[in-house]
């Protein structure tokens, strides 16, 4: 795994804006229609008088115009972009502004201000690969993805613990638990959703708007072949290992393509 480089926008950045553009069929697509939840967020330090202000109507009818006109009719570089009439570094720098938080911990922080309670410990351990053929061996084979959630499990739990005996069976654990995959990010969110559900179905949260946060977590590329990947680790008892308050058996790692990450989720309930 090679680190990604601080003087640069990270690769995965890039390819969410890229994303966020290619996907877009009209001018709202792009300026949003609701900005409260639109993913355009103004910089902090652009120095713009407008308050939240990204991209108006104008610019966004030259990105449409100007990725059409392309060959592809789809930007595959940042300097693409950046040739688009109205486009000048201040809107460079707000789309990477805009794209810079994970999937994960956009979905993390979604959770704690819409449905958790401050008695949950939600954690997302992500991890980022720059080499794509490295990533996509790794996904794409259940084995090799098992066998890196054992050796990261047991990193895990030797931070929380200390405790060699402990570490080494969580690794073994992982090893003998069965990934569990899903045909597409749809069902995934059903699957995840119970995942969480069956820490405290009976006071927390409505089963349908966790469903609908983990659908958009999933889905949130732009398009479907981008879609993250959840592998539910099925049977591996987080108790004792990863966590010490109440929780449940499974541990779900999630693909994210368009990053090429690998997120592993824990969550504990204090009572």
């Amino acid at each position: 795994m090679t680190p990604l480089s601080d003087s640069a926008p990270a690769p995965w950045v890039v390819r969410r804006v890229l994303n966020f553009l290619n996907s877009a069929r009209t001018v709202e697509d792009i300026t949003g229609k609701d900005r409260e939840n639109h993913p355009l967020v103004d910089a902090p330090s652009d120095g713009n008088s407008k308050a939240n202000y990204t991209i108006g109507e104008k610019v966004a009818e030259n990105i449409l115009a100007f990725r059409n006109s392309l060959s592809n009719r789809r930007f595959t570089t940042l300097s693409q972009v950046d040739e688009v009439p109205g486009i000048g570094p201040d809107k460079i720098t707000d789309l990477l502004y805009s794209f810079r938080i994970t999937s994960a911990e956009r979905f993390r922080t979604y959770m704690y201000d819409n449905l958790l309670r401050e008695n949950f410990r939600l954690k997302a351990y992500t991890t980022f690969w720059e080499d794509t053929e490295t990533y996509r061996s790794l996904t794409r084979n259940r084995g090799h993805l098992s066998s890196w959630a054992a050796e990261q499990v047991k990193q895990l739990s030797l931070e929380r613990y200390n405790n060699f005996t402990i570490a080494r069976l969580g690794r073994k654990l992982v090893e003998q638990a069965y990934p569990e995959t899903y045909e597409n990010a749809h069902y995934e969110a059903f699957a995840f959703a119970l995942w969480f559900y069956r820490f405290d179905a009976d006071n927390w949260f409505s089963y349908e708007a966790v469903k609908l946060a983990c659908d958009q977590y999933l889905s949130s590329n732009g398009f479907s072949s981008d879609d993250a990947q959840l592998f539910l680790l099925k049977g591996f008892p987080n108790g004792g290992i990863l966590n010490e308050a109440i929780t449940v058996d499974d541990l779900p790692v999630v693909a994210d393509p368009v990053e090429q990450s690998l997120t592993i989720w824990t969550c504990e309930l204090y009572d």
